[in-house]
């Protein structure tokens, strides 16, 4: 999305994922409905994913973060799986 647009979708959870599965200007579908339960993008084992896209210094990032298997928020240790593009 962000290679199209020049930005990351904005807005709630429901209106990024309708926009990742097409509801945009070029009705582009980034996202397969495998990745999407009741508006949530969800992990591989059934738990919402919790996205938040925010600035520094002028540049946009994405933090995508994972309950992982025991589906308990760990504060990112134990199992928990966390992406983020800032690096």
């Amino acid at each position: 999305y962000r290679n199209d647009y020049g930005q990351y979708p904005h807005g709630s959870m429901k209106e990024i994922v309708a926009c990742l599965r097409g509801n945009n200007v070029r009705k582009i579908v980034y996202l397969l409905d495998m990745w999407v339960t009741d508006g949530a993008l969800i992990d591989c084992w059934g738990s919402a994913l919790v996205v938040t896209i925010y600035t520094n210094s002028d540049k946009e990032y994405v933090l995508i973060r994972s309950n992982g298997p025991n589906k308990q928020d760990d504060g990112g240790i134990k199992d928990d799986i966390v992406y983020s593009n800032d690096y």
